[in-house]
């Protein structure tokens, strides 16, 4: 390529271009897109902004052992997912469909019918969680034995919680459905500041961890109520929301959501169960370290998940259409600023990592917890590559395949957190969780062949480049700069210059990794393929 040419497709100008284009071009589908990325974003923003405020609060007040008990119960509400059988997936799924195809009595089914396999699954949960607490406490768990009859309490009143979980879940489905985003935040806005707010109050009454998650569920049971009284008045006023049993509907979900409840056991594996085993390995002292890292470096991933969550249902729909052109150029414009993102998120705690746990949670913690963070950065932006590619491949109906990637994913995880915690404690969890990216690999693959049909092999492999090379740059800069001991507002500068600089270079790298447009390379594609995919 010439200087002429490469000035006249530089990053810059390129921009420049998207940026006049979208102030030309106000389309439906842009401001719709625009306005669910940005309801999804402050949705999420909410809880993680309350807790980084909380934690220190709790972790002080209840204590390392106890902290790691609430925990280990949040990862047995975590379990829903493996409950749920995917049809919270499939319920959006086939909402968005025959919302496309202006079938009203095909989205009372679908909903309904979730709605009779989510109470029978709830009551079931609830059974299970009473009978196993105290075999779990006592031979599983390494709890210290004055809190054996605390955890036992804990675990009992989450099965509750996971009941609850789930038919909230039905509702939360719906609103995704409909790509009512905005909606859905005006309820979990407000719940989520509810829940931090009475976990807080259960604490400082002295309810403790008991306290905090019968707290939690009640304030799940009253966002259900909030949700139902909306989606009457806005969505489908003619909806009765009362327990069916309609067999077209359940082979449809069913159909759907075995394979999205596998890739829910995927997500277990590759994301609950170190902590169990750090609790059952190590103990749950170990946990608050980890988790407090973990839950920290986990917005990376989560928040750009949730702020492009509406492709899921934008590329069903697109998908039905068979527009080809449209899927791509969202597909690469997306990638790339989930790329960035990841960088930009990640790049501040890696580089940071000692100095911001020391002014959160004390030097102390700090000691134990920092180089967990800078790992666990550095893996969530890698990991973050591939929200884009998992929302098509089952936007487009390809779940049996993403299904087979996720839980390959969630396995290699979990055979390397029980290769890796024993000799290396919870530093091995941390590693672990890289053991996952060959998987993200393959799968991108198959999203350009299978969904975008591009031929070009090897763009999966590119998608890597930028957040390798960027955290790399930076890496062995700090190997010549020590980086100090800082206050306040010079680390929230420096961590925002370091955000700004990682993003620049990220971006200025992914116009050559991937992005066919970058240069106007041509796609290399073959034709559309009707028919149910597999």
């Amino acid at each position: 390529m010439t200087v002429p040419e490469f000035r006249k497709h530089s990053p810059f100008v390129k921009f420049e271009k998207i940026k006049l284009r979208i102030l030309s071009k106000r389309s439906d589908l842009f401001r719709q897109s625009l306005k669910n990325a940005g309801w999804n974003s402050v949705d999420f923003v909410v809880l993680p902004l309350l807790w980084l405020i909380a934690t220190p609060f709790f972790v002080k007040s209840l204590g390392v052992e106890r902290y790691g008990i609430w925990m280990l119960v949040n990862v047995f509400l975590g379990f829903s997912g493996m409950m749920a059988f995917g049809l919270g997936d499939a319920t959006i799924k086939y909402v968005s469909k025959y919302r496309a195809l202006n079938d009203a009595g095909g989205i009372a089914r679908v909903i309904r019918s979730t709605l009779t396999v989510y109470i029978l699954l709830g009551a079931l949960g609830v059974l299970v969680s009473f009978t196993a607490a105290p075999i779990l406490v006592t031979r599983v768990f390494h709890v210290q034995s004055q809190n054996v009859e605390l955890a036992t309490a804990c675990i009992r009143i989450a099965g509750l919680g996971v009941a609850v979980r789930l038919i909230d879940g039905v509702l939360s489905a719906i609103f995704q459905g409909y790509e009512r985003y905005d909606l859905a935040a005006m309820i979990s806005v407000p719940t989520n500041i509810a829940t931090v707010l009475a976990d807080v109050a259960m604490v400082v009454a002295g309810l403790g961890v008991e306290g905090i998650v019968a707290g939690t569920i009640g304030v799940i049971v009253l966002s259900a109520v909030a949700k139902v009284v909306i989606i009457k008045r806005r969505l489908i006023s003619e909806l009765v929301l009362l327990p069916i049993f309609d067999r077209r509907a359940l082979a449809e979900i069913f159909g759907f959501g075995i394979y999205s409840w596998l890739q829910g056991i995927g997500r277990i594996l590759l994301n609950e169960v170190d902590q169990l085993l750090i609790a059952a390995l190590v103990s749950t002292s170990a946990l608050t370290y980890y988790t407090v890292a973990l839950q920290l470096a986990q917005q990376i991933h989560a928040f750009l998940a949730k702020g492009v969550a509406f492709l899921f249902p934008l590329a069903s729909v697109i998908h039905e259409t068979g527009d080809i052109q449209k899927l791509n150029r969202i597909y690469f414009k997306a990638l790339r600023f989930v790329t960035t993102g990841g960088v930009v998120l990640g790049l501040p705690m890696f580089l940071f990592a000692k100095n911001i746990l020391t002014l959160w949670m004390g030097a102390a913690f700090a000691a134990e917890s920092a180089a967990l963070l800078q790992i666990l950065a550095f893996s969530f932006s890698i990991m973050a590559t591939s929200i884009v590619p998992y929302y098509y491949l089952n936007g487009a109906g390809y779940v049996r395949i993403n299904t087979a990637f996720s839980l390959l994913s969630g396995a290699l995880v979990a055979g390397a957190n029980v290769l890796l915690i024993p000799p290396l404690g919870i530093l091995g969890a941390c590693w672990a969780r890289l053991a996952n990216t060959p998987t993200g690999l393959v799968s991108r693959t198959i999203v350009h062949y299978k969904v975008l049909q591009d031929r070009r092999w090897y763009v999966s492999l590119l998608i890597l480049g930028p957040v390798v090379i960027t955290y790399a740059a930076f890496y062995t800069v700090t190997l010549f700069i020590n980086v100090p001991s800082m206050a306040i507002w010079l680390l929230a500068l420096s961590m925002a210059v370091s955000a700004v600089l990682g993003g620049f270079v990220s971006y200025f790298l992914c116009a050559f990794t991937g992005d066919s447009s970058a240069f106007d390379i041509p796609f290399q594609k073959r034709p559309a393929v009707g028919g149910t995919q597999q």
